[in-house]
């Protein structure tokens, strides 16, 4: 079983916790977002081991790829389960690193809105046309590589210029 296809069978139906019969779906779902959080705290934690000053913002970011790529082959509906568990594991991460609640929280901010808005212009784009690799890869690369992370970097010097107006 591929990870996109254990991805769509844990999420649960909008309606299956109300139901009664959603339960163990329910539960994997809420243990598939610790796993999500995991791997995307190992992977934060593999910019505070080669960085020395992580903090200032970085242009490569491994878990940054694994939340797109969670929320491409997930059902809108289960995005926000995942979000919560990338936003949760980044200010653990950062507060365990010595950052403040501020930056911490401008950090998960913009690490949940960056692939948020990346996903959601790809999947928007790719709905009208149907898919081909070749244009899609070039939608990709402007959804998600440009205006996603150019939202969150804004997000970022939004948060770090409203740091350094509170410490002053």
């Amino acid at each position: 079983m591929s990870i996109a296809s254990t991805l769509r069978a844990t999420v649960p139906a909008p309606d299956a916790a109300l139901d009664g019969g959603g339960g163990m779906r329910t539960l994997r779902a809420l243990a598939l977002a610790v796993v999500i959080g995991g791997i995307y705290a190992l992977g934060a934690l593999l910019t505070f081991w080669y960085l020395s000053a992580p903090e200032t913002g970085v242009a490569f970011f491994p878990p940054a790829g694994l939340t797109i790529a969670v929320l491409l082959l997930t059902p809108r509906r289960s995005w926000p389960l995942w979000l919560a568990a990338v936003a949760v594991a980044e200010i653990w991460i950062d507060l365990a690193h010595g950052q403040t609640i501020l930056m911490a929280a401008g950090f998960a901010t913009a690490n949940v809105v960056e692939p948020l808005i990346g996903a959601s212009l790809f999947l928007m784009a790719t709905k009208r046309h149907g898919l081909a690799p070749r244009r899609d890869l070039v939608t990709y690369i402007a959804c998600a590589v440009a205006v996603g992370p150019f939202v969150g970097s804004y997000e970022f010097v939004r948060e770090e210029h409203h740091r350094q107006a509170t410490a002053a």
